[in-house]
């Protein structure tokens, strides 16, 4: 936790203030709700008396063409002679054909579940499609057969981006609220709304929640905040806790050139953290203070609500990469330094993780040979008895054709049960992947069918490599020797201790040169010594997440690249997992090495094993 207050200060710190937002047209409020077979549809609240919507195919819904100009306020065309009918709204076009399942979005093609059509001289076209495509949400009531499509206005869209005017702004998903500052702007949100900054000319805000494993107490926190702030000028050093449990912890130092606020109140297993940095001449130094010294674990009834949370998922979208996406709302997004690539992970105890690339199409980047490599080396690294690859398929995602291969994880525990959906398809002149991991199929396409496109233009996108690392060493130090990577396998860190990983299975070798003279018979006692029953249990009583801790079969000598390793397994249950080590030692002039192999229990008996040992017998 230490570290991401510190992290948080130090961006804070660096703010410079964000550019006037300025606010957008506003766009009213678009409401359609109606039964299938109504005559009379409620339409922005007014009702609305039409040929009556039906229902075709696989269960689109066909409404009359003048419900989506009522709604929407979108212009119509229509050319008769081609059977066409043009829908123009801001930043979209659609071209639908009667009788066509194909539709033109602005200058792409996008498949349709059921075609446009004519019914009683009137122009029927499907309602999810254009709605969704014009941003809007569809719902399905099953029970009463209601449908209805919300598309928020403008204002409510980008309230605090725009100003808000209500007096407090929070977020209800996690459960907080603090006085609106009209001071500042905000400066910075991330995806998964853990961290929100505020800032202006001579004062940053910052608000980060955490999560606080079991080891972490409260006294923990204290120390670690007073570390923090040691060296400044201290005027508040407080910390109470209510009847409930509820904790608050209260710092404030002042330095030569400005004032640092933290509030810390932590509640259960979560901590909440209210940073304020200000320069020590600045006008608002109080009323920064006042709007930090607000914040509170309760919802007000007058604030604006941040959270972008609906029916459980968020909405990503990246404008550059034209793409979008609903994800679980406990999914975080990673950090990456790439612009052509995301990728989210889930905050939870479960297995969870999505991840996006765009590359560009060449001789050597297309979408059947990208989806035979990946099917191919993930079938390669697998334990078979755990984890079933399927062969590669036809599919379909954002209208277009696809291909794309499942694997049906079943390890040890929550983090060890899981659907993935690897997904290649492509749009233009790009090629895009799709890699979901969720603990089921229903989760996994929920995110897939949520997942939209618009075709990139390469002139301004430009060029994008896939599986290209600049200056990837293949070689790496262990000590006084080197070792050569194998495929796949990358450096993680070296020094005194060499980590390497595999990024298709988080697999990781560790590799160290121990120093003083070493006998064979010294390497093998040792191997005996770590994982005897009571240092085994020893290192149990460490961890609180482990279940157990136990060695899996007799220390064994074996012959790798034409040298003598002694080599034991040991299995580690924890409560969400099963990982095992597979700990190998030799003997090279005189000196001892350690390598230690960490796989999760679905990698165990697969080629992971087989790379492993091509690289250590690399040493040299």
């Amino acid at each position: 936790m230490k570290n991401r207050i510190i992290a948080v200060a130090a961006a804070l710190a660096v703010l410079c203030p964000s550019a006037v937002f300025a606010a957008e047209a506003e766009q009213d409020r678009v409401e359609i709700d109606f039964a299938v077979g109504d005559s009379v549809l409620m339409v922005n609240g007014e009702s609305l008396e039409v040929t009556a919507p039906y229902v075709v195919g696989d269960g689109t819904t066909l409404v009359p063409v003048r419900v989506i100009t009522e709604a929407f306020g979108a212009e119509v065309g229509w050319d008769g002679a081609t059977q066409t009918v043009t829908l123009d709204y801001p930043d979209v076009s659609i071209t639908l054909t009667i009788g066509s399942d194909t539709a033109m979005v602005n200058d792409h093609t996008e498949k349709l579940a059921a075609a446009p059509e004519l019914y009683n001289d009137t122009t029927m076209v499907p309602l999810r499609f254009i709605s969704e495509t014009f941003d809007a949400v569809v719902t399905y009531d099953d029970a009463t057969r209601r449908i209805t499509v919300v598309k928020e206005s403008k204002e409510e869209q980008s309230q605090i981006e725009a100003g808000t005017d209500k007096p407090y702004i929070g977020d209800s998903f996690y459960g907080w609220s603090m006085k609106n500052p009209t001071i500042m702007e905000m400066a910075d949100r991330s995806f998964d709304g853990m961290s929100t900054a505020f800032a202006n000319d001579t004062a940053a805000l910052g608000i980060e929640i955490m999560d606080i494993d079991e080891e972490t107490t409260v006294d923990d926190i204290y120390n670690e905040l007073a570390e923090y702030l040691g060296g400044m000028t201290m005027s508040i050093a407080d910390k109470n806790t209510t009847a409930a449990g509820v904790t608050t912890i209260h710092f404030r130092g002042k330095d030569s050139d400005k004032t640092i606020d933290v509030i810390a109140i932590v509640k259960d297993d979560m901590a909440y953290t209210v940073t304020s940095i200000i320069e020590n001449d600045s006008a608002d130094m109080n009323d920064v203070l006042d709007i930090a010294s607000s914040f509170s674990l309760t919802e007000n009834e007058d604030m604006y609500d941040m959270s972008n949370v609906k029916d459980g998922t968020r909405s990503f979208e990246d404008d550059e990469l034209k793409i979008s996406m609903a994800l679980p709302a406990d999914f975080y997004e990673a950090e990456m330094s790439e612009t052509n690539a995301h990728a989210f992970l889930t905050s939870g105890d479960q297995a969870g993780s999505v991840m996006i690339g765009v590359y560009s199409k060449s001789d050597t980047v297309t979408v059947d040979g990208s989806v035979a490599k990946d099917r191919e080396r993930l079938a390669s690294i697998t334990d078979p008895t755990l984890a079933i690859v399927s062969e590669v398929e036809d599919t379909t995602i954002a209208g277009v054709p696809a291909k794309q291969y499942k694997v049906t994880y079943s390890g040890a525990g929550t983090a060890g049960k899981y659907v993935t959906r690897d997904i290649y398809f492509e749009i233009g002149d790009y090629v895009y992947n799709l890699t979901c991991d969720m603990p089921t199929e229903d989760e996994v396409n929920k995110v897939v069918d949520s997942f939209k496109a618009e075709e990139l233009d390469p002139s301004v996108t430009g060029t994008i490599l896939k599986d290209v690392a600049l200056n990837a060493e293949k070689t790496v130090n262990i000590g006084s020797k080197t070792m050569t990577l194998a495929e796949d396998w990358l450096k993680l860190a070296t020094g005194d201790i060499t980590i390497v990983f595999n990024g298709y299975s988080d697999a990781t070798l560790t590799v160290t040169e121990l120093p003083g003279e070493a006998s064979a018979s010294m390497v093998r006692d040792y191997l005996e010594q770590i994982s005897s029953t009571q240092y085994l249990e020893d290192m149990k009583e460490q961890n609180d997440e482990l279940k157990s801790l136990s060695r899996v079969g007799d220390v064994k000598t074996s012959q790798i690249g034409g040298r003598t390793f002694y080599s034991v397994e040991l299995k580690y249950e924890y409560k969400t997992r099963t990982v095992y080590d597979t700990v190998y030692m030799t003997v090279m002039d005189d000196t001892a090495y350690m390598m230690m192999f960490n796989r999760q229990d679905v990698y165990r008996d697969s080629g992971l094993q087989d790379q492993v040992e091509e690289m250590i017998a690399s040493i040299k």
